[in-house]
């Protein structure tokens, strides 16, 4: 009989246990952030141009939200990561402009690597943006404007100064050169 009384204490506790452990993984799940909208619609979006582009199932990606032509609209800057999108030169980024559901691209920057920054310069009513830029044949590296030209975006050559980085605001991190701080295309 004690023996029975010791189980049936030990299946009680290890009952209870469990139910804490449940209790606690559902409390967390909770209070989780829903997800958001745009980084979903941003996501197929994604997986659908790379599809098209390269179809690389190790692309990777870190994405920032920034208003880049005052519409009220949020545009997307978008830097890949994987081998279909960098080389010695560093990756490419992509700025993607909300249309509807989904987005549209506006420019597609090779060899630009982090941190990437939006000045409050414009061109072409577009805020210029400035990423860094070396290797590949580009010694030494230098941190240069990417103006919009009307239509597109593209690295000007023009090197930024250091006034116009003090007052940038950083928009994808230096981390973000790193596979491992981006978010995978294909989880």
């Amino acid at each position: 009989m004690l023996q029975i009384t010791t189980m049936a204490r030990h299946l009680a506790l290890i009952v209870f246990g469990l139910c804490l452990l449940c209790a606690s993984a559902l409390g967390q799940l909770a209070s989780k952030a829903p997800v958001d909208s745009r980084s979903i619609a941003l996501r197929l979006f994604l997986q659908h141009f790379d599809d098209s582009e390269s179809g690389d199932r190790a692309t990777r990606y870190y994405e920032a939200f920034v208003d880049l032509n005052e519409d009220g609209k949020l545009e997307a800057i978008v830097y890949l990561n994987g081998p279909s999108w960098c080389g010695s030169g560093g990756c490419t980024t992509l700025v993607l402009s909300p249309k509807g559901d989904s987005y549209r691209l506006v420019a597609k920057v090779p060899i630009t690597r982090t941190p990437i920054r939006v000045l409050s310069a414009k061109s072409h009513g577009w805020r210029t943006l400035v990423a860094s830029v070396g290797g590949g044949g580009i010694q030494p590296g230098y941190e240069a404007e990417i103006p919009f030209d009307g239509s597109s975006y593209a690295i000007s050559g023009s090197k930024a100064t250091v006034k116009s980085l003090l007052r940038a605001k950083e928009i994808v991190p230096s981390a973000a050169y790193f596979a491992e701080n981006c978010k995978p295309l294909y989880p």
